[in-house]
């Protein structure tokens, strides 16, 4: 079963909104600033048992434009042979930088990370985003 807390607040004041009837509706306004804007974030939370070790997320903007992208994965080192917890991390949200980072954490006997063995950032020029047409 899922844990879930929606939070939803007034993007121009901040003011919590989570308690108010109707309050991800953007035609009722903020009672205190009167914004029609608003900010939903949801946090879930469930313990899952993986039969494959690695996970994936991607998001995506109000356009469909692929902002954040993030894999983490289990492995063993070639060097060691111990295991290893591998996170590859895309940033686009900077409209002149994206951000590579890779990075590899070699784990104890217990799953716990014992030593970072490799902590890599690459800022690289954006691309241009494709303008879509209509």
């Amino acid at each position: 079963m899922f844990s879930e807390h929606i939070i939803i607040t007034c993007d121009d004041c901040g003011k919590d909104l989570s308690d108010l009837p109707n309050a991800p509706n953007e035609s009722i306004p903020c009672p205190d600033c009167r914004s029609l804007k608003r900010t939903i974030s949801v946090n879930l939370k469930k313990k899952i048992h993986l039969i494959q070790s690695s996970v994936s997320l991607k998001v995506k903007d109000s356009t469909g434009f692929m902002s954040q992208k993030m894999s983490i994965r289990q492995s063993h080192s070639d060097k060691t042979g111990l295991p290893v917890t591998i996170t590859k991390e895309v940033n686009r949200t900077d409209p002149d930088q994206t951000t590579f980072h890779h990075k590899i954490d070699e784990l104890d006997e217990h799953g716990i990370i014992s030593k970072t063995i490799h902590d890599h950032t690459n800022p690289n020029p954006a691309r241009h985003r494709s303008s879509k047409k209509d």
